[in-house]
């Protein structure tokens, strides 16, 4: 093979449980990958890396991290929530947080969510990845909930009675 970068010749190295490929573009820090082939140039130094059935790789990620016995960590949320196909406002409609509050945990400003928050990230996640219609169902269910949290309630008093007024 040879290097698309100074034309020079790649090696092949296939990585091993001892020395196993830090998969960062994951966005998680803590994932890595043994059994795929790294490819590293032997005149300029730069390595490729060639990771066979991405889409298995993420559902499997997934799998762990819904059932890992402790709370999610923003990245961790971040993840399962593009894996299923969420935007940001709609998967925090959903979760009934406000999309401010999902940026400070995705990005590592809050800790992680609540129990009760992390078991619906787990559960919405879950549901949807790999769901079409599922996932769609849902999306359409945060827009109406949006919708819904934006539309003012309002109370008139006529005649001496309180009535909500349309």
């Amino acid at each position: 093979m040879e290097c698309p970068h100074c034309e020079g010749t790649m090696r092949a190295q296939v990585t091993t449980p001892g020395r196993p490929y830090r998969y960062v573009t994951s966005g998680l820090p803590h994932v890595l990958l043994s059994g795929i082939t790294l490819w590293t140039c032997t005149d300029c130094g730069k390595t490729m890396t060639e990771i066979p059935r991405l889409g298995e790789l993420h559902r499997v990620i997934a799998a762990a991290l819904v059932a890992k016995p402790t709370l999610l960590t923003g990245r961790e949320v971040l993840f399962l929530r593009k894996h299923s196909g969420f935007p940001a406002g709609e998967f925090a409609a959903l979760l009934g947080v406000d999309r401010t509050h999902l940026s400070r945990v995705e990005n590592g400003r809050l800790e992680s969510f609540g129990e009760t928050s992390d078991r619906l990230v787990r559960a919405v996640t879950s549901i949807a990845a790999g769901n079409v219609a599922t996932r769609d169902a849902l999306l359409a269910l945060s827009g109406r909930l949006r919708k819904a949290k934006a539309r003012r309630q309002l109370f008139a008093l006529s005649a001496n009675h309180w009535k909500q007024a349309v």
